[in-house]
């Protein structure tokens, strides 16, 4: 019967976007036009491993399987574990390791990261914790259950307690050695969230040549915490770009069966003079499935952008194409009429 997903914020989502957009306003010129698109997704989750290793000088290792490609994963591993267990950011270092040192992981793709790879880090830093926390009762003269962190401290009643750092050095002396913990996140099913963007975007057409020029993209994003708001904004800057490549310029023409695009000074992508103003509007609520309530960004900013520049082109001059690129060589022959010969 399908599924039923939560905390469904398309409406509010849109509306922030057409607002900030300008979308009421006058245009500037005849030949301006606005288009909008949505796009929705859900975080894809998956078993992934973890490991920590604790050091005598307060260092923590986390281990994972996941490849970081640029979308700042590890950092954000960094920040849940460093909150998690109270330790210094400074201290937290993320490591990637292949199957060699740890069980299967999913890898990087599919916005998944942080919902598979980031819930492993992030059980393993709780049951590191956990270990603390007996530690820590055991020297405090207390139960585990009466343990609190507080500002990066493992404390009870009227007592100072530990540091963390002072606390994995105990550890460490305890174990004789480094201490590894090593962790398999496996989730029951998909969490039933999911996540909108929408987009705006305003472009002007060149009725002479065909050439579109787009001035700005609004993007708004469903975006649950934002655990991290510049790799987030980089995030959302690249897939915008990435989305303006696809719809009006990367393409790879075939002749004879032959690809001959063969380098990158054939096959046209962005560069700085073709970005537009970019503004991006964030709907954060506790509402996510990924650690401390993210939800996913990765590939849901670069799948609107093509089709709401396509509505925009359609709103400038009443041209409707549905093949991207969408060239001036094919907003050309549309306007005049004929079949796009490319």
């Amino acid at each position: 019967m399908g599924e039923k997903w939560q905390h469904i914020r398309v409406r509010e989502t849109f509306e922030r976007a057409i607002k900030a957009s300008g979308w009421g306003k006058s245009r500037p010129t005849k030949y301006r036009g606005r288009g909008v698109a949505l796009y929705e997704r859900g975080a894809p989750s998956g078993k992934a491993s973890a490991a920590i290793t604790l050091e005598a000088d307060g260092g923590v290792t986390v281990l994972t399987g996941c490849p970081d490609v640029g979308p700042g994963f590890y950092t954000v591993a960094q920040q849940i574990v460093s909150e998690t267990l109270g330790a210094p950011r400074e201290l937290v270092k993320v490591r990637f390791e292949d199957t060699d040192s740890l069980p299967y992981d999913p890898g990087t793709g599919g916005s998944k990261s942080t919902n598979t790879s980031g819930h492993a880090a992030y059980k393993a830093a709780r049951e590191v914790r956990e270990k603390l926390v007996a530690l820590a009762a055991r020297k405090l003269g207390c139960q585990p259950q009466e343990v609190r962190q507080v500002k990066g401290r493992y404390v009870a009643v009227r007592v100072k307690g530990f540091s963390f750092v002072e606390l994995a050095r105990a550890a460490v002396v305890e174990n004789g050695g480094p201490v590894y913990h090593l962790t398999m996140y496996e989730p029951k099913d998909n969490p039933p969230v999911t996540s909108f963007a929408v987009q705006v975007a305003e472009v002007e057409v060149e009725l002479e040549t065909g050439q579109v020029k787009v001035k700005k993209i609004t993007t708004a994003h469903d975006a649950g915490v934002v655990l991290n708001k510049l790799t987030y904004q980089g995030q959302v800057d690249g897939g915008v770009i990435n989305g303006l490549g696809l719809a009006l310029m990367e393409e790879t023409p075939m002749v004879d069966g032959r690809i001959t695009a063969l380098n990158l000074g054939e096959f046209k992508i962005p560069s700085f003079q073709d970005i537009p103003r970019l503004t991006t509007i964030l709907l954060e609520s506790p509402t996510g499935p990924v650690p401390f309530q993210g939800k996913a960004v990765a590939e849901l900013p670069n799948v609107p952008t093509a089709a709401a520049i396509a509505n925009a082109i359609y709103d400038a001059v009443g041209v409707r194409l549905f093949e991207l690129p969408l060239t001036a060589e094919k907003v050309y022959w549309a306007l005049h009429g004929r079949k796009a010969r490319l």
